[in-house]
């Protein structure tokens, strides 16, 4: 009984983490590209997580052509109750 706990718990923590993982992919991407930006790749710099609020430093490396191939930004996060990241406005 515990072990099938444990295991539940576990699968419940992954899919909450890839939800979140996706919902900064996505808000990375939209803020690069509302900038005119096109992406190659981008890496998280560090995450500081304080009472509800996520705020995610990334270095974004633009395609090849423009002036400054690397961007380095910020994004804050909020949590709904249910667990789903939301960009601060």
């Amino acid at each position: 009984m515990a072990k099938s706990l444990i295991i539940i718990l576990c699968m419940l923590l992954f899919a909450c983490y890839d939800r979140k993982k996706e919902a900064i992919d996505k808000a990375i991407r939209a803020r690069e590209f509302k900038k005119g930006n096109h992406l190659n790749a981008y890496s998280i710099l560090r995450t500081v997580d304080t009472l509800g609020s996520l705020k995610v430093y990334y270095e974004a490396h633009i395609k090849q052509g423009t002036e400054n191939p690397v961007v380095e930004d910020s994004i804050s996060f909020y949590e709904t109750g249910d667990g789903i990241l939301q960009v601060r406005p």
